[in-house]
């Protein structure tokens, strides 16, 4: 789940293999990205929920609350920049780095 543009994450979602929620965007003949539709992460993770999943969410935004209060595991990450604090507010853990996300992650495998 990521609000980044479905042309921007196509490549890795290939090699990946993985379902992909995300927003959409259209290439115009110019060339130039135009914002199609913006994902509601939330909404996303209860089209998971149908598929009987645990869900961990990761956010550094203040637009991924709705992301977390939906998720079985809400994770605040703080790895490029400090996560608000309404993020941290919903989060059942803050990871400053990606040493202490793995580790937070590893778990629940």
């Amino acid at each position: 789940i990521t609000g980044n543009l479905d042309l921007w994450t196509e490549p890795l979602i290939e090699k990946l293999g993985c379902a992909r929620f995300s927003s959409t965007g259209i290439v115009d003949k110019n060339g130039r990205v135009h914002l199609k539709s913006i994902i509601d992460k939330g909404a996303a993770i209860n089209n998971l929920r149908q598929q009987d999943a645990k869900v961990v969410a990761i956010g550094d935004g203040a637009g991924d609350v709705a992301m977390l209060k939906a998720a079985d595991y809400a994770v605040a990450y703080g790895g490029i920049h400090t996560p608000p604090k309404i993020l941290t507010a919903v989060a059942d853990y803050v990871a400053t780095d990606s040493v202490k996300l793995c580790q937070y992650l590893m778990r629940y495998d």
